[in-house]
């Protein structure tokens, strides 16, 4: 039994981090379609201080705008981690897009049986 629950544990987390990954993906990619996809119906936006409620194609657009800057985009993902009841997890990561350098925080909630982003934020780093 315990092997069990270990298996799916690490199954959890494996589906969780290709979630996280793939997010930055579409990120970088600039896919809307994407991303409007992997939103839930509302979705907490916020961008330095600057905290929104929007449904998922508003968020993914506005996700988009703030990224589409010109330069070479790259992201790193610098933690991971789920909820003690496993009903949502999270990530963080850095982005950078030529000189700008951005933090994102990524919350993820199950819902029907999928990892949908409910919140997000974004934090302009002063380089």
């Amino acid at each position: 039994m315990k092997i069990l629950s270990f298996i799916l544990l690490l199954s959890f987390q494996s589906i969780h981090s290709q979630s996280i990954k793939a997010i930055f993906d579409a990120i970088v990619k600039s896919d809307q379609v994407y991303l409007e996809s992997n939103f839930a119906a509302t979705v907490e936006f916020a961008y330095n201080q600057d905290i929104q409620s929007l449904d998922h194609k508003a968020a993914a657009k506005k996700l988009i705008e703030l990224v589409s800057l010109p330069g070479t985009r790259n992201y790193k993902i610098s933690h991971e981690s789920i909820t003690k009841g496993k009903s949502s997890s999270m990530g963080i990561g850095s982005l950078t897009i030529g000189s700008q350098k951005f933090r994102i925080y990524i919350t993820y909630t199950i819902e029907a049986g999928k990892n949908l982003i409910s919140d997000i934020k974004i934090e302009k780093d002063e380089l």
